[in-house]
């Protein structure tokens, strides 16, 4: 059976992955993610946490700071940014939507 990367890409997104595998995948994963020499794989890479990180939200934990690193080294990389910022979106939408919500709260009170 051949799994391609599209279907990786949609396990990680809408499949709850056993526990530790989302540490797992970043270990096997995070030496493509800093490869000099090969956008392409850095680029798919950072793909792949995104969907990683949309999927599993829940259970990311300390891994958060290990993938705002990620996104930290890459955006320093010119070709390597729209991946970065890519990575960025799903990192922080749980976060702009609880802000939000304190936000909304916050006046309603008053």
């Amino acid at each position: 059976m051949v799994i391609s990367f599209l279907n990786i890409l949609d396990v990680c997104r809408s499949r709850r992955m056993d526990e530790g595998g989302v540490e797992l995948l970043w270990m096997k994963t995070r030496d493509l993610a800093e490869n000099p020499g090969h956008a392409a794989a850095r680029h798919a890479v950072l793909e792949l946490y995104s969907e990683m990180v949309a999927g599993q939200y829940e259970c990311l934990d300390v891994m958060r700071a290990y993938l705002f690193r990620v996104v930290e080294g890459r955006a320093k990389v010119v070709e390597d940014l729209g991946p970065a910022i890519g990575l960025l979106d799903p990192l922080t939408s749980e976060f702009s939507k609880m802000l939000a919500k304190s936000v909304m709260s916050l006046t309603l009170h008053y």
